[in-house]
């Protein structure tokens, strides 16, 4: 019987070794998987810019919230992203939920490029700070220089998954509704326009120490498949920066709503112009600035870009947008006869006409800012078609 237990007790003895060797080997599998993946852990500004000129990683990984400075970059050198990137922000855990990490482009500009046929991918990450002006008329990163196109190459991609944009303005909720249908998808990306607007906001807080996807936006919606054609501002023109933007089931928050007397004044463009020059303040002190979850809500930066040559540049970038606006107001209304006269196509589930009624209230739902009676397409068909859309209005 002694014999016996000992026999037992050295098996079961071999059967933990083994079982031991075998998790040591799995852990061993998986972290060569992982360095073969070329995933690299950013703590910092600095790492971040080092990990991306270094040319065999393709994956990022954010373990803190970081803001972005000149000084990251050490030289006038622009850092060409040449291979498939894709950048993931570790999952905070508070109390009741998880949120993302925060990057802080701080305007920063012109730091990067994008090669031909590459896709930037941003996935769980909070973006503050990434556009002046406008980004629904310039879509696009303050920090991307535009991708250079040799003959037969496709333009770049910058997509954003499951990620959270700030922005500074947004437009009332019946110009709103209406912008989002002047925009044309990118004939590259499959699908079609999805976008929920105004979404409810159950158990957010007004709690400046919370994290950002925890805070109550004066509002709030949801980009579930939405494409952009990518473009930057040069002196005063538009220009293509050959790179397409696509927004997958990523939330935007607004810190603020155009004021609607503001609007009818200056018009939509002229509006939001005014307003960031008008909100044009002092910049934060770099220790209240990177102090994690406490980003500010309204750019400093964004608005005392504005504001030197604000006048100027305001009334340039209001007559460019009121120009485009136009242009896709008469695109509009060509095809809106199109479809009335039977043939279909065009602008998806963006189009509350194709939706079911809960998507259409949704989507252009008057909400608390107008009256219902106000709804209708004859009382609101001049006050929906302005150019809304931007990285401060939507």
């Amino acid at each position: 019987m002694h014999c016996l237990g000992s026999h037992t007790g050295n098996v079961t003895t071999a059967i933990n070794f083994v079982a031991t060797l075998l998790l040591f080997i799995l852990i061993g599998c998986f972290s060569l998987i992982y360095m073969a993946s070329g995933a690299s852990e950013v703590y910092t500004g600095t790492q971040f810019v080092e990990s991306l000129k270094d040319r065999t990683q393709t994956q990022l990984m954010l373990m803190n919230d970081i803001v972005l400075q000149n000084d990251d970059f050490p030289t006038d050198d622009v850092i060409l992203i040449a291979r498939h990137l894709t950048i993931e922000a570790r999952n905070f855990k508070t109390a009741n939920s998880s949120s993302d990490a925060i990057i802080d482009f701080n305007h920063v500009k012109h730091k990067l490029r994008l090669s031909a046929n590459i896709t930037l991918t941003l996935r769980h990450i909070t973006l503050v700070h990434f556009r002046e002006g406008s980004i629904s008329l310039s879509p696009g990163l303050d920090v991307l220089l535009p991708t250079k196109l040799p003959n037969g190459s496709d333009p770049a991609l910058l997509r954003l998954e499951e990620s959270l944009i700030v922005l500074p303005w947004c437009y009332p909720a019946i110009p709103q509704a209406q912008n989002i249908r002047l925009f044309t998808r990118p004939s590259s990306l499959p699908g079609t326009q999805n976008v929920t607007l105004r979404m409810p906001q159950p158990g957010c807080t007004n709690d400046t120490a919370a994290r950002l996807r925890q805070r109550c936006w004066m509002s709030a919606g949801i980009y579930n498949d939405f494409g952009l054609i990518g473009q930057d501002v040069d002196r005063y023109l538009f220009v293509p920066n050959n790179y397409t933007v696509w927004l997958l089931n990523t939330m935007y928050g607004c810190s603020a709503i155009l004021p609607e007397d503001c609007i009818a004044s200056l018009g939509p463009v002229g509006c939001l112009y005014s307003m960031l020059a008008q909100s044009s303040q002092a910049p934060p002190s770099p220790s209240a600035a990177s102090t994690p979850g406490r980003i500010p809500l309204v750019s400093p930066v964004l608005a005392g870009s504005l504001a030197g040559g604000a006048g100027l540049l305001a009334i340039v970038l209001a007559a460019m947008g009121l120009l485009v606006w136009w242009q896709r107001r008469r695109r509009l209304t060509a095809d809106r006869a199109v479809s009335a006269s039977g043939i279909t196509g065009g602008l998806g589930p963006v189009d509350d006409q194709s939706m079911p009624k809960a998507q259409q209230d949704n989507l252009s739902g008057p909400g608390p800012e107008f009256d219902k009676s106000e709804a209708t397409d004859e009382s609101t068909n001049t006050r929906m078609g302005m150019p809304g859309r931007d990285a401060c209005d939507i």
